[in-house]
C-alpha cells in the first residue's frame, strides 16, 4: 500500500518528520499483517462462535491500531461475542488493506497535538482508493495537494513520488464506452455513440503543476525526475504523438503500465524523502489543535 503523506490542505503526520513516518510504516503494516495473519490462522483452527461474510458488520473486528478521539471518561465499548473471521486469506489481505487505508487517513487528518476537518467523501473516493491499494508502500501520494504560491493557494494534480522519480498524474473517468481526443487546444474532446463535447485541457493544470514542482525542487538543488502522466483506467485515449515529458495511458496501456509500478521493489532513497520534504514544507495546510485531553492520549501512539 502507498503512503498518503499529503490529502487536499489537512495536516499530515508526514510534515512533522518526512524521514521517520515513511519508515516507520513500512515497519508498522509487516508486523501487523504478520500478528493479524497468526491470529487468523488460529482462529481459523479454534471451535468459536464465528460470523463469516454478509454478517461482517454485526461483528467489526477492532482494528489493529488504537481507536483514538474519545472523550475522556468514555468507556471503550465492550467487543461482541461472536468474533468475525475472514473466510479466506484473499479475503483477510481485503480486510487488512481496508484497515490500512483508514489508518493512513488518520495520518494524512492528523498530528498528535492538532488535527484538520476533512471530507469524510475520501474515505469512499476511488481514485484514492486506487493510488493507495495498487501501489508499492515506497510511493509516496500527494492527493489533490494545495500549494502556497505567491500570497494565494493553488490546487495541483496528484503526486506520486517514488525512488526512480516524480510523476504528475490527471485522471479521467467515464463510462466504458467513451473515447477521449487529445488536442493541443483549450480543450479535448469526448466522444460517446458518435456524440462530442468538450472538457478542460488536462494538460493546463498538468503544465503548472510540473512548473511548480521543478520550481521547488531546482531551489534546493534536488535532482529527481519529473514527467506528467494523463491517466484513463477505463477509458481509451486517441493522440497523434505526446506532449513532451508526457505519457498518455488509456485502457490498453493501463494494466502494463501499473504492472512496471508494482514490480519497482526499490528501497526507500534519500532523494526521495528530500524531495518529499520540500514539498510538504510549500503545502498549505489548516488545522486546529486537538484539545488538551485528546493530546495526552493519543502521544503512546503517535510516537
Amino acid at each position: 500500500m502507498a503512503q498518503l503523506i499529503k490529502l487536499h490542505e489537512y495536516i499530515s503526520r508526514y510534515e512533522q518528520n518526512p524521514y521517520r513516518y515513511p519508515g516507520q510504516f513500512i515497519k508498522l503494516k509487516k508486523e501487523n499483517w504478520e500478528k493479524m495473519h497468526r491470529e487468523w490462522e488460529q482462529q481459523q483452527a479454534a471451535p468459536a462462535p464465528f460470523i463469516i461474510g454478509e454478517d461482517k458488520e454485526e461483528a467489526r473486528r477492532k482494528p489493529w491500531y488504537r481507536v483514538f478521539g474519545k472523550n475522556e471518561g468514555e468507556m471503550e465499548e465492550p467487543e461482541p461475542a461472536p468474533v468475525y473471521i475472514a473466510p479466506t486469506e484473499q479475503v483477510l489481505k481485503q480486510d487488512y488493506l481496508e484497515e490500512l487505508f483508514d489508518f493512513q487517513l488518520k495520518w494524512a487528518t492528523s498530528t498528535i497535538g492538532e488535527f484538520s476537518f476533512y471530507d469524510h467523501k475520501y474515505k469512499k473516493d476511488p481514485v484514492l482508493r486506487y493510488f493507495l491499494k495498487r501501489f508499492p508502500d515506497t510511493f509516496f501520494v500527494m492527493y489533490k495537494p494545495v500549494f502556497e504560491v505567491k500570497q494565494t493557494t493553488m490546487e495541483a494534480d496528484t503526486i506520486l513520488i517514488h525512488p526512480l522519480g516524480i510523476e504528475i498524474i490527471s485522471v479521467l473517468e467515464d463510462k466504458p464506452d467513451v473515447l477521449f481526443w487529445t488536442s493541443d487546444d483549450r480543450t479535448w474532446k469526448r466522444e460517446s455513440k458518435g456524440q462530442f463535447s468538450t472538457f478542460l485541457n488536462p494538460m493546463l493544470s498538468l503544465n503548472r503543476t510540473e512548473k511548480l514542482i521543478q520550481g521547488i525542487l531546482k531551489k534546493y538543488d534536488i535532482e529527481l525526475p519529473v514527467q506528467k502522466i494523463v491517466l484513463s483506467r477505463e477509458n481509451q485515449i486517441r493522440f497523434a504523438s505526446e506532449p513532451r515529458n508526457t505519457q498518455f495511458i488509456g485502457s490498453n496501456k493501463h494494466t502494463a503500465w501499473l504492472m512496471a509500478k508494482r514490480e519497482e521493489q526499490l528501497a526507500l532513497k534519500h532523494v526521495q524523502l528530500r524531495a518529499s520534504e520540500v514539498l510538504l514544507e510549500h503545502a498549505y495546510t489548516k488545522a486546529v489543535a486537538r484539545p488538551e485531553w485528546e493530546t495526552k492520549e493519543n502521544e503512546e501512539f503517535f510516537s
